[in-house]
């Protein structure tokens, strides 16, 4: 092997820069984990409080027919009378 000081030092640097890398992925990397938790856990809770579109219109076309419907029987019994 080579004994001059600057392989020394350029191995020095090298390792440096190679740890400091593997930190700073290591943290991005925990963090982007992080994100994406959190990121479940608020689709999860969205699904819980809230309604689909699609969901709450029928919802909402079921509860017309049946005022619909209502709405027929009270005009039937006030033709009646």
């Amino acid at each position: 092997m080579n004994s001059d000081p600057f392989t020394y030092l350029w191995n020095g640097v090298l390792t440096l820069g190679t740890m400091l890398m593997g930190v700073y992925l290591k943290t991005h990397g925990d963090s982007v984990k992080e994100n994406r938790d959190l990121l479940a856990k608020t689709r999860e809770e969205m699904r819980e409080k809230y309604v689909h579109k699609d969901d709450m219109k029928l919802v909402t076309d079921n509860i017309n027919a049946r005022f619909d419907r209502i709405e027929e029987k009270i005009d039937k019994i006030i033709e009646k009378n």
